[in-house]
Parts: C-alpha cells; sequence; structure tokens
C-alpha cells in the first residue's frame, strides 16, 4: 500500500494493523510504502528528497537510476527515466511531496486506489484498500463479470466490485499532490506502425531476450520454471532461457485427446535446451476443467474479482508442481497470440491501407473461419468512433453468443440463463460509459485492441499469482513486458502477415535461436476432448450449485436455464464457453471474504 506525503499518514499506517509489514519512508519521515515483499523483488534509489521504488521482476542498475531520478524536478519528468527499463513492475515515487505510482502497460502490476480519511491511497490489491475505508462490495457490477468472453470492454473492465475503489489502467499513472488529492495520468501511447520487418525482428528479439533473461533474475540464478505446451510461443520462451543461461526447469500439461501432437513437440524441445528438469502432468494428475465447482472450499486467497479464465485448479496444480522443482517464477507464453496473430481487426486496418493484399489474407481467414459472404463484407467497414460503437456493443449484448466482430476490442455478450435484471444493469453500464467515452489508447482500432488484448492476458496473469501465493510461486509473462508490446505494435502492418507463416513477425525475431522446424510449425493442438471430458466429471456439482446459487439470489441469474444447458447437447464448444465466467462469479461470491460483506448475519 502506497500513503501520501500528508500527516494522516502515520494514523493510517497504524489502521492497517499488518503483522510483519515492512515500512518504507518518504524524505520527511512518513511512512511511504507498506507491506510484504521479497528482498530480490525491491529496487530502491535515493537522491536528496526524490525516492523511487521498482517492485517486481527487473534488470535495473541501481546506480544508473539512482543518478537519472537526481535530475528529476516533477513527477512528470519520470516519464523518460521508466519507459525503456527491462522488466515487469510497480513504480512508485516520491518526489518534492508529491507521488507517482504505476503498473505496467498489461496490467500485471496494477494500481488501485481510493479515497481514506481524505486523501488517496493506493495499492496492489483492491480489496486491501476496501478494508482500510470500510467499502463494501458493488453487486450491481458483478454482471458485466458474466459477460463472454472476456469480461468487459474498456474502460468498463476497470470497474472495481469494492465501491469507491478504482483501478488504473496500463499506460496512465496515478498522481497524488502534497495535498493528498489524486487524478490519473496517461503518460503512454502506442508506436505507429513504421518499423520495417528487418528492424522491427531485432527490436523484439532483444526486448523478449531482456525480459525472459529478467525472469531469472541476477545471473540467471533465480529457479524458474517454463510452460513447454509445444507450440511456438513456450517454445521460444524456452530457447531464450536456455541461450540466457537461465536455470530453469519445463513443465508440460499432457492432452487428453492421443492425435494431439504437442507432447512429441515439447519432447523435441526438450531434448535440444539445457532444462534441468522435465515435469509431464498427464490429464488424471489434476481434477481437470472446472474442478474448483466440486471442491470449492479447498482453494486458497480470495482474489479481486472473479476468475474467468482455464481452471483455479490447473494454477494451483501447476503451481504447485513448479515449487517442487524449487522454482519460485513460472513462465508463460501469454500475450503472443494477440500480438503477433492477424485477427480480423488487423485484417480491417491492413484492408484500408492496402486492399488488394489484404484481401489474399481475408480468403484465407475466410475459409478457415467458415464466414458467410454477408459477414466477410462487414468486416471490411471502417469501424464506428468508439463511443458509438460502445452504445452499440451495450443495445446487443444480450443478441446471443457468437463470433467477435470488427470494433475496438472483443465483443461482449451476456449467456443465454443471465435474467433481465442482470442484462439491464449491463446495459446500463454501457451507457454510461459511451455517454462520457474516455479517450481510445491509440489513433485506431487496431492500435487499441492490441493494448486491450494485452490487459486481459495480463489480469488473468495477475490472478495466477494471486491463486499460486501460497506455493511460493509467481507468474511472468515476458511477451506483455512493455518493451515487447512497444516492439510488436511498431512493425509495419504488411510486414505482420505472409501467407507461408504463422506469426511471421515472431517467426522472423526467432530465427537463429529456435529451430526453424519449430517456427515452420502452422498449427497446435487444441483441448475440445479435455473440456468436455470435464463437463461430463463436473456437470453433477455445477448442478449443484443452481440449488442454492449466490447469483440466483442476487437476481442475476436464473437457475433453470443454466441447469438446461450443463444437462443439454453440445455438438460443439460455443455454448460451453459462456459457464466459466458464470461459475467463476458464483465461486467467487461464495469466497469467504465476500460472503462476509454481502451476507454478514448468515
Amino acid at each position: 500500500m502506497v500513503l501520501p506525503d500528508h500527516p494522516v499518514g502515520p494514523s493510517l499506517l497504524s489502521g492497517l494493523n499488518w503483522w510483519g509489514a515492512q515500512v518504507l519512508r518518504h524524505a520527511s519521515g512518513r511512512p511511504w510504502l507498506v507491506g510484504r515483499w521479497e528482498e530480490e523483488a525491491v529496487c530502491h534509489v535515493s537522491a536528496g528528497e526524490n525516492g523511487l521504488v521498482l517492485l517486481g521482476r527487473g534488470g535495473v542498475d541501481p546506480e544508473t537510476l539512482r543518478r537519472r531520478i537526481a535530475r528529476i524536478r516533477d513527477v512528470e519528468g519520470l516519464d523518460g527515466v521508466l519507459r525503456g527499463l527491462v522488466g515487469c513492475f510497480h513504480a512508485v515515487a516520491s518526489l518534492d511531496g508529491a507521488l507517482r505510482v504505476q503498473g505496467n502497460l498489461a496490467g500485471i502490476r496494477q494500481v488501485f486506489h481510493a479515497n481514506v480519511s481524505g486523501v488517496t491511497v493506493a495499492a496492489d490489491r483492491p480489496e486491501r484498500i476496501a478494508a482500510l475505508a470500510g467499502s463494501d462490495i458493488d453487486e450491481r457490477a458483478l454482471p458485466l463479470r458474466m459477460l463472454v468472453p472476456y469480461g468487459p470492454p474498456w474502460p468498463l473492465k476497470d470497474t472495481c466490485l469494492w465501491r469507491g475503489v478504482h483501478a488504473v489502467t496500463g499506460g496512465e499513472y496515478l498522481r497524488v499532490d502534497p495535498a493528498g488529492v489524486g487524478a490519473t495520468v496517461r503518460w503512454w501511447r502506442p508506436p505507429e506502425p513504421e518499423v520495417p520487418l528487418e528492424r522491427g525482428r531485432q527490436v523484439i528479439r532483444e526486448a523478449l531476450f531482456d525480459a525472459v533473461s529478467s525472469c531469472g533474475g541476477p545471473n540467471g540464478s533465480v529457479p524458474t520454471s517454463f510452460d513447454l505446451s509445444g507450440g511456438m510461443d513456450s517454445t521460444s520462451l524456452c530457447f531464450l532461457a536456455d541461450e540466457a543461461g537461465l536455470k530453469f526447469s519445463t513443465v508440460h500439461c499432457e492432452a487428453a485427446d492421443p492425435a494431439n501432437e504437442d507432447a512429441e513437440w515439447a519432447s523435441r524441445c526438450r531434448s535440444l535446451i539445457g532444462a534441468t528438469e522435465h515435469r509431464v502432468l498427464s490429464p488424471e494428475s489434476w481434477s481437470g476443467f472446472y474442478g474448483e465447482v466440486s471442491t470449492p472450499d479447498r482453494h486458497g486467497p480470495s482474489l479481486e474479482s472473479p476468475y474467468i479464465q482455464v481452471s483455479r485448479c490447473y494454477v494451483e496444480h501447476l503451481a504447485e508442481v513448479s515449487a517442487r522443482t524449487g522454482a519460485v517464477r513460472h513462465v508463460g507464453g501469454h500475450g503472443s497470440d494477440e500480438l503477433f496473430r492477424t485477427e480480423m481487426t488487423f485484417l480491417n486496418a491492413f484492408f484500408r491501407q492496402s486492399p488488394a493484399r489484404a484481401l489474399a489474407c481475408l480468403r484465407r481467414t475466410r475459409a478457415n473461419r467458415r464466414m458467410s459472404p454477408g459477414r466477410t463484407l462487414r468486416s471490411l467497414r471502417a469501424p464506428a468512433e468508439f463511443s458509438e460503437w460502445l452504445r452499440r456493443s451495450g443495445e446487443t449484448v444480450a443478441e446471443g453468443v457468437g463470433a467477435p466482430e470488427v470494433g475496438w476490442d472483443h465483443q461482449a455478450k451476456m449467456p443465454d440463463w443471465a435474467t433481465g435484471r442482470a442484462v439491464s444493469l449491463v446495459r446500463e453500464a454501457f451507457a454510461r460509459a459511451a455517454a462520457a467515452p474516455p479517450a481510445t489508447f491509440g489513433s485506431t482500432a487496431l492500435q487499441h485492441e492490441m493494448l486491450m488484448q494485452a490487459q486481459s492476458n495480463g489480469a488473468t496473469v495477475r490472478q495466477c499469482s494471486r491463486i499460486a501465493e501460497p506455493y511460493g510461486v509467481s507468474f511472468e509473462a515476458p511477451y506483455i513486458d512493455d518493451n515487447v508490446i512497444e516492439a510488436a505494435m511498431s512493425v509495419r502492418l504488411e510486414d505482420r502477415v505472409r501467407a507461408e507463416r504463422n506469426k511471421p513477425v515472431l517467426a522472423a525475431a526467432m530465427a537463429g535461436i529456435v529451430p526453424r522446424e519449430f517456427l515452420e510449425r502452422d498449427y497446435k493442438g487444441v483441448g475440445n476432448r479435455d473440456m468436455y471430458r470435464s463437463l461430463r466429471r463436473h456437470r453433477a456439482a455445477m448442478a449443484g450449485l443452481c440449488r442454492d446459487s449466490r447469483l440466483a439470489r442476487l437476481g442475476f441469474l436464473d437457475p433453470e436455464r443454466l441447469r438446461s444447458t450443463l444437462f443439454g447437447l453440445h455438438p460443439s464448444l460455443t455454448s460451453v464457453i459462456p459457464l466459466q465466467p458464470t461459475l467463476a462469479c458464483e465461486l467467487w461470491l461464495r469466497s469467504e471474504a465476500v460472503e462476509k460483506r454481502l451476507w454478514p448475519r448468515e
């Protein structure tokens, strides 16, 4: 938690009552930074009355940083100091009585803030500030988390579930003046896509190498585990870790489908790198997707919000296995797809720039996705203004779950079992946001969407680290380090697509480090069989939740409609995917910390 350099600071500190908390102080002697952290995760430098703390993973020389902040006169001057630093961290600065607090672009290190005792207080966890301020849960914001596939778009995605607590979006920082008054400031804009591939691939290669190297800490001494799924993303990270000389192990999650070839590709990679150990997680070694529904009381800390991705059980199992290898950091390939694949918004932007070349790509996409001619033509229309797109998105949230259309972000839909009250609350939230839309990140829908997708991945990684805390493991995602995001977004549109290559920019950046056979693999196994198998295994437990649903108690869920879906036929996963956000919301409401706030007498 970050406290302002204000007379109320000492009383706020005494109100925290954190056993064993460490305290750093402003030059005035008042409390500044309070919490628990490992020494290797902190870089603290000061020059006169200027102080700067980096909390997280990085590769920063403290002496160089000290010289740079000695020349800074105000918090705005830190833009040039912080931009370009390697790693993923919170930055907390105290300069002449003012504060600057920021996380990384993707939000793995996010900042939350609230007004407490008349001053702005910041923290990395919203529930910490809520407890200090005596804030309750805002259950009216919960239906937004039921939206499929990834929750609500920006700015609604940063809506906190705790009243009076606000999130700072990646690309902004929180400034708190000497009087304790806080405001967010936009400091980052995406680069224009102007860099030729030949130069861009080298920048991406260096940024990724530095990001992976920082996962291993100073001299590669921090024991680390790496995902090795067999796909290009995780394989590239493993070869980079080998190149950097890190001390690392690898983990592969085996698919239930015997036709899935990922295990074979992971084994090939394993034979070519110097990992100390390789663990294979069989489908029988963990409870499968939705496993948390069958054991809702055995899980660790409550989360800031529902965990809507994959399975909490899988994250816990992965963290436990990683910890057994001695690792304190687990590295995954989150975010690579969104940076390096050519999705519909990219094709739309490319069409505006080079129609003839874009049409060839669009034909392949149409064939792969079996798009109708009408939908293909609609995908080529220029996106509406952001406020209009947001307004229309709210109006259509109940029109059924379908493939996302081209716009400023994914097209969010409410599941069939959401009640009219839930849909109304979501529509009202969209309408309010559309009436006063903040400036988008970037001048084009593509730039904005790329950052928003990076932040969706960042939220997943952030929550994975929270889930893994009891095992002493943090989750890291080098692909969405700030420098990698900037480098990927700067490459020219015409260089981001090659007819014969999967993720051509990443393949070009990894050429010479990753053997060609891995870069030329243009497919990856899917987990459909695992999902169907888990649905059968935990269907009864999911139906049990319907009998005493907390979402139904709040008026957001029709239990009979949900039960009908659970026991219905699912010829494709389209009808299964909407289950995860709803189940995540239901389980979050049943967590001890949340139940005490919503139903204190029960």
